[in-house]
């Protein structure tokens, strides 16, 4: 086979490459903006559940991931904006595909942790409060 005909197969079968790699990291940046809002949502609901803690839980101490989601609520509103901006600098890494799908793929799992994170502390006082509820009857 001549060299110049490897060359271009070799070149071919990179712009394939290079295409569905691309495709791969819009999908991912396209998932990860999509749960990103569900994130920035759920991190700016903190207050309205301290509100209803302080209103249906009068004096009863709150778990202490609760407690830490609620000290901690600046910092995950800024984490919730962190995600997808890491997501989008990832795609823009065009030499090092490596490297880009890596980001992308931690900015994906530090989301999901974020909101599993959040969803479990203000799970758990009501889980508290439905308790109460089922042993006052």
């Amino acid at each position: 086979m001549p060299e110049n005909a490897l060359e271009e197969q070799v070149r071919h079968l990179s712009q394939k490459f290079d295409a569905l790699f691309l495709g791969v990291k819009v999908f991912l940046v396209l998932l990860l903006l999509t749960f990103s809002v569900g994130g920035i949502l759920s991190t700016l609901s903190i207050d309205k559940y301290q509100q209803i803690f302080a209103d249906a839980l009068p004096g009863k101490p709150l778990p202490g991931l609760t407690l830490l989601v609620l000290f901690l609520k600046p910092y995950l509103f800024c984490l919730a904006f962190f995600w997808p901006a890491m997501g989008i600098f990832a795609a823009t890494i065009r030499k090092n595909v490596v490297l880009s799908l890596s980001l992308l793929c931690v900015a994906s799992a530090g989301l999901l942790i974020q909101a599993v994170i959040i969803l479990c502390a203000m799970q758990l006082p009501l889980i508290g409060i439905i308790t109460g509820m089922a042993e006052t009857q």
